[in-house]
């Protein structure tokens, strides 16, 4: 159909309905929407794991408004040394505004853990081990790790 918008570019945002007597549209405006690849690392607060195929794989994101869902699969890695400290995945594309709680879908790479958790101005989050507060740590040998984490953005 010829009168069919094929993009459409707005710099302010969407607002939807009014301002709710405020006068302004703040808490209504959708001003942010992004897709994207980032770089996660499998590191560590001590040292970092010694992975064959390396320690980065690739994470996909989308961010709406002041939320983000971000998704990563290390694929296949050997790891021949767990290295020392706490387990961390980072590189989530946008600093965390509060706590949230990651979810591991396919995960033979932390053995005790179904989940984890971000802090408050971090880039990253800990593995816990199930029905604890523990951070949960690396395994050697042949493993793999999914995720998918949703949060508020900073």
């Amino acid at each position: 159909n010829g009168n069919a918008f094929k993009d459409l570019y707005l710099s302010g945002g969407v607002v939807f309905g009014d301002s709710g007597g405020t006068g302004t549209n703040t808490s209504n405006t959708l001003d942010e929407y992004e897709e994207g690849d980032c770089t996660m690392t499998l590191g560590s607060t001590g040292t970092s794991p010694t992975i064959t195929q390396g320690n980065n794989f690739s994470g996909r994101y989308t961010r709406i408004g002041n939320i983000c869902t971000v998704r990563g699969y290390t694929s296949v890695r050997n790891i021949t040394n767990a290295g020392t400290g706490n387990p961390t995945i980072s590189g989530l594309p946008f600093l965390v505004a509060s706590y949230s709680q990651p979810v591991f879908a396919h995960n033979n790479l932390f053995l005790n853990s179904t989940s984890g958790y971000t802090e408050s101005n971090t880039n990253y989050f800990f593995p816990i081990k199930d029905g604890t507060v523990q951070t949960d740590n690396y395994t050697t040998g042949t493993k793999y790790f999914m995720f998918t984490l949703t949060y508020f953005v900073q």
